[in-house]
């Protein structure tokens, strides 16, 4: 195992984890959930490592490791990190291992991720966990539609744009929210062709 910063730009980088193995029969990206580091994958990177994969982990820009100084300087929404992030460390991953399939496993908005980057066409099968579409416009009960709305298109970009990062140091929780990217939650808490609108892996979307 050992760490890494692969540049995104002249300035920012990602900071990430290789558990490399000689004799590899893939390699898998772990693309984490919102601003969850990548520590809280380790255990399942090392699961994997153990039964013959190469694994690579990252933080976001602007989460984790992938930032340099102060957490308000960042201006990185999530579609920063759904297109450029997870296009970075597949191309990565492609280059430092030529010979072996890529695999990728995505968790949360990591998941959305892997459907909606142009990076997918790299990746030779995914999983996807716990992307679920929480999307205000499907919800039917309109107290519930309501509260959610305040919640997380009103209170929760209002709230960062005067706290500008949330603040907890839990192992794995969010650390170095940036604004830009909950304003990008509201936006898709509102929108559910921004989960549906593309598929990448003939993945078809079901409504019950």
């Amino acid at each position: 195992m050992y760490s890494i910063k692969i540049p995104v730009n002249e300035v920012e980088f990602l900071a990430a984890t290789v558990w490399e193995r000689s004799d590899a029969k893939a390699v898998v990206i772990l693309h984490p959930a919102t601003a969850v580091v990548q520590a809280f994958y380790q255990g399942f990177a090392e699961y994997l490592f153990n039964r013959g994969f190469s694994v690579l982990t990252y933080d976001y820009r602007g989460t984790g490791h992938s930032k340099s100084g102060m957490v308000r300087s960042y201006n990185v929404s999530m579609s920063d990190w759904i297109e450029h992030d997870v296009g970075c460390i597949t191309a990565w991953a492609k280059a430092r291992f030529p010979e072996l399939s890529l695999l990728a496993v995505g968790h949360s908005v990591g998941g959305h991720a892997v459907l909606l980057s142009t990076a997918t066409h790299a990746l030779k099968a995914a999983v996807i966990v716990a992307s679920h579409a929480g999307v205000t416009s499907t919800i039917k009960q309109t107290t519930e539609k309501s509260a959610r709305l305040v919640l997380v298109a009103c209170s929760g970009p209002g709230s960062l744009s005067y706290l500008r990062v949330h603040a907890c140091e839990a192992p794995g929780a969010w650390r170095g929210f940036t604004g830009s990217s909950d304003a990008s939650v509201g936006a898709l808490e509102r929108n559910a062709r921004l989960f549906l609108r593309r598929s990448r892996l003939g993945c078809t979307p079901t409504s019950k």
